[in-house]
């Protein structure tokens, strides 16, 4: 979505500066839980304020050699949890009230998160930015939440190359981010060597057929007594620790947005075996039954690509792909689907090219070949999406990991990573002729 056709997103640039001022959450009745927090520091205020009365007045009343001293030291001992008390305070009013600003300065992201004229400030690290993503996903009694304002929300983390992924900002919705994560890596992409990817990741994502269970998290809290008491506690502990990463500044782990335990440590860059060779199937990374992950790689102006290597020989017949246009898109255009030889590591001559209208998608996509180029077995080639506007193209659900590619200017190719998601697609030839 362009970010003109969002008002609620003020947009400020000069030559390689662009600010983005993004209004108060739109987080509903949810909003004030934030009073939790507040009425805990006002009760933890009052009890560190009563000591303090108490111990005053003794001393007043009580005139003992050095005594100034001992209270000079007793109120920086109290000055600690003071401090200590009004981190909750904070929390609670930036659930309620806060708003987030971001900057694009001389190569370095600059977050602030402010409530009215107090403002903190996170400078992020002056390196390589890989790529935006996109964390959504909220689950109520084990089921992803489909209504309200939860269902629409989006967490924007920036990652690095050589540094930490830091939170850029939580929150808002998720076509709102993505916006400003597009218009952000275009501009990004002309002060460093490629162009950072926008990736979107559903944290409800769960792998076909059980052949994978959900984390241990998720799964102890499906034991637990279903009650709203304990729903409203569990997004008040997630309210509080993304406030706190608000205030200093600190990265989240790579394994938050994972749909299964350990699925990016894998240290093979190979796939995970595609299975038994059906006849005329040269490459498969689908589940069972076709199926594939929620969460997707963006497909954009600039390719993303998978590698494939080829279990049989014979003429192309058809490409199937978990591809879609983007529905928050004013206009995501139409995609171009490739299959290309490998050059050294990368995508190189394209073997045949398969136009996508947006029009009305039916996923997978079939594509049937009408140059039916040959492909051999044993042999590496590249399938590569993208698009005149925003698609996105599906992980698979089997957890199979490997190096991609991404497309930095027409024609030319950089890493994507090393253990990415393999996208969800298959190739077909014929082995009968």
């Amino acid at each position: 979505m362009d970010l003109t056709a969002i008002p609620e997103i003020r947009v400020e640039s000069a030559g390689d500066e662009v600010t983005y001022w993004l209004p108060a959450r739109r987080l509903g009745a949810i909003r004030w839980l934030g009073l939790i927090p507040v009425g805990f520091s006002a009760i933890w205020l009052s009890g560190v304020g009563g000591i303090l009365l108490v111990v005053v007045r003794q001393f007043s009343s009580r005139q003992q050699p050095g005594g100034e001293y001992f209270m000079a030291a007793f109120l920086a001992f109290l000055l600690v949890f003071v401090v200590a008390g009004c981190i909750p305070l904070g929390v609670g009013f930036l659930v309620m009230f806060g708003r987030c600003r971001v900057r694009w300065r001389d190569g370095r992201l600059t977050v602030w998160e402010t409530l009215g004229l107090l403002a903190w400030r996170r400078r992020l690290p002056r390196a390589v930015i890989a790529k935006f993503t996109l964390i959504t996903g909220a689950s109520y009694n084990g089921q992803p939440v489909t209504t309200g304002p939860l269902s629409t929300l989006a967490t924007l983390v920036t990652e690095f190359e050589g540094a930490k992924p830091r939170f850029v900002a939580v929150g808002y919705p998720q076509h709102w981010l993505e916006a400003v994560a597009t218009d952000l890596s275009g501009r990004v992409g002309s002060s460093q060597p490629a162009r950072p990817q926008v990736e979107v990741k559903n944290l409800t994502q769960v792998p076909a057929c059980g052949s994978h269970p959900a984390p241990r998290q998720f799964r102890d809290m499906d034991k637990k007594p279903a009650n709203l008491a304990i729903q409203l506690i569990v997004i008040l502990i997630v309210a509080m620790n993304v406030a706190l990463f608000c205030f200093f500044g600190r990265g989240h782990g790579r394994t938050a947005g994972k749909s299964a335990p350990a699925a990016m440590m894998n240290k093979s860059s190979e796939p995970n075996s595609p299975g038994p060779l059906i006849p005329g199937l040269a490459f498969s990374s689908f589940g069972p039954s076709n199926t594939y992950g929620s969460n997707t790689w963006a497909a954009g102006t600039e390719a993303h690509a998978d590698w494939f290597v080829s279990t049989a020989s014979g003429p192309l017949t058809a490409i199937q792909l978990a591809i879609e246009p983007n529905r928050h898109a004013r206009d995501p255009g139409n995609a171009t689907v490739s299959i290309a030889q490998d050059e050294r590591g990368f995508p190189g001559a394209t073997l045949e090219t398969f136009s996508v209208p947006a029009g009305e998608v039916v996923e997978p996509v079939i594509l049937q070949s009408v140059t039916e180029p040959v492909l051999k077995a044993g042999v590496k080639y590249w399938m590569c999406v993208k698009s005149t506007g925003l698609w996105r193209w599906h992980f698979n659900n089997r957890n199979i990991t490997r190096n991609s590619a991404r497309e930095i200017s027409p024609g030319k190719w950089a890493s994507a990573g090393d253990y990415c998601y393999v996208c969800a697609f298959s190739v077909t030839v014929s082995t009968n002729r």
